[in-house]
């Protein structure tokens, strides 16, 4: 019963993010604004990470299946690529490249600012 309360308070933040991007025209997409919804009711302690940590947990342990549909459509839509291929291998490379530098940076600025803060 733990989980489905956890897997009610996930689904009914991603839902309001839907709800507020349709009921406002905006340009974000919903799960986005839900995103950003999670973001800032965690830290205003609205919601408790212990409240959402164990499903959280299975998404992050799970992620890559999430992926799975996106790579199918890639692969059956694979003649739309035909012509753009380096174009898109570059653009991969390139995004890749970047995620992984600040991912980095802002690991090395949390770091740098937990140290300082536990002296």
């Amino acid at each position: 019963m733990k989980i489905i309360g956890q897997l009610a308070i996930i689904l009914a933040v991603y839902l309001s993010g839907l709800f507020l991007e349709h009921a406002f025209n905006l340009p974000l997409p919903g799960s986005i604004i839900g995103l950003l919804i999670m973001l800032l009711l965690l830290h205003l302690k609205v919601i408790k990470v212990e409240k959402i940590k164990q499903v959280s947990d299975f998404f992050l342990n799970n992620m890559m299946f999430f992926f799975i549909p996106a790579t199918a459509g890639i692969m059956a839509s694979y003649h739309i690529l035909d012509g753009f291929l380096l174009q898109v291998i570059l653009l991969v490379m390139i995004s890749v490249v970047i995620t992984i530098s600040v991912t980095a940076l802002l690991v090395q600025f949390i770091a740098k600012r937990k140290d300082e803060r536990n002296g």
